[in-house]
């Protein structure tokens, strides 16, 4: 499973580094941000590669089989509306993500059918979502037309 982009939740990292562990996943992290040091301080078995570009997100998505994009539920902008990135790039992939329940961004993931849900903080509904996500075939998203929909998130991204 991966987590790439900006890293400045350790609270977050520390969810998904448990509930891999605790259903044998691997754990890739790409990226940069004010908590990346303690990420690899406190977890020196994942496989933390630092910031990549854009050019290389095609080959880190090919190491993962699910995204993890879960935040602090408390943040006002993850209550209100925020979409990850990561969660769209990895759809655009074919790659299901694991989100928050009860958010804007987890219903879109589930009204889409691009990936799984759970509370922020349970870490056994989060290991939960993950193998459930993992068994997950988003190339035949919920969207009438995939390709619009694949439209869209391009478009998103850009």
């Amino acid at each position: 499973m991966g987590y790439f982009g900006r890293i400045r939740e350790i609270d977050s990292i520390s969810l998904m580094v448990q509930a891999a562990n605790d259903i044998g996943f691997k754990v890739l992290i790409a990226g940069d941000g004010i908590d990346s040091e303690s990420v690899v301080e406190k977890f020196p078995n994942v496989d933390y590669r630092g910031p990549f570009t854009e050019e290389e997100l095609p080959d880190l998505m090919t190491e993962i089989s699910v995204m993890y994009a879960m935040y602090e539920g408390e943040r006002d902008n993850i209550r209100f509306g925020a979409i990850p990135t990561k969660m769209l790039d990895a759809a655009a992939f074919g790659i299901p993500s694991v989100v928050n329940r009860d958010t804007p961004m987890g219903d879109l993931c589930e009204n889409e059918e691009i990936g799984k849900t759970a509370p922020y903080g349970d870490i056994k509904q989060i290991s939960k979502s993950i193998l459930e996500a993992h068994e997950m075939d988003i190339t035949n998203s919920k969207g009438e037309d995939k390709d619009e929909f694949l439209s869209v998130v391009r478009k998103l991204l850009d």
